[in-house]
């Protein structure tokens, strides 16, 4: 029998629903994409949900995109994403670093990202608190950044 690093079997999205916020599930995975990249392994902890899992790790943010076991091909999205974080830290858009970025088959091929974790809110965190002349700035701002 072949020791996986990541054991929970999904099957469909609602496994991956399931799982992919579970730093318990993806503890040993995370930590051996870690040593792989030759970075410091630290506590895991849970980030915003979305639909890959996403965990800060000391001071990285590692993202790991959906198998397709899930019955969704996040291969574009990951493709996408990878090109634009690329793009925009060569355009000097202020972006965190990204710092690694690779695959790993274990049970399932499991493609990530890492990059550097930046303390902060997002804009949903603070928009209730937003007046119309900041929000309108930001947008502006936003602008600026989409234009570059």
């Amino acid at each position: 029998m072949i020791k996986h690093f990541f054991n929970y079997e999904i099957v469909d999205w609602e496994s991956w629903s399931r799982v992919f916020r579970s730093t318990k599930q993806f503890y040993y995975l995370v930590k051996e994409i870690f040593r792989i990249e030759r970075l410091a392994f630290d506590e895991i902890e849970n980030c915003k949900p979305g639909t890959n899992g996403v965990f800060k790790v000391g001071n990285f943010i590692v993202k790991i995109f959906v198998p397709k076991e899930s019955g969704y091909n996040s291969a574009p999205d990951y493709t996408s994403e990878l090109y634009a974080l690329k793009m925009a830290n060569q355009l000097g858009v202020s972006i965190p670093n990204l710092l690694a970025y690779g695959e790993i088959r274990d049970k399932y091929l499991f493609r990530y990202l890492i990059m550097d974790y930046i303390e902060g809110k997002t804009l949903g965190d603070i928009r209730e608190c937003l007046t119309k002349k900041q929000k309108q700035l930001i947008g502006a701002k936003l602008r600026k950044i989409v234009d570059k």
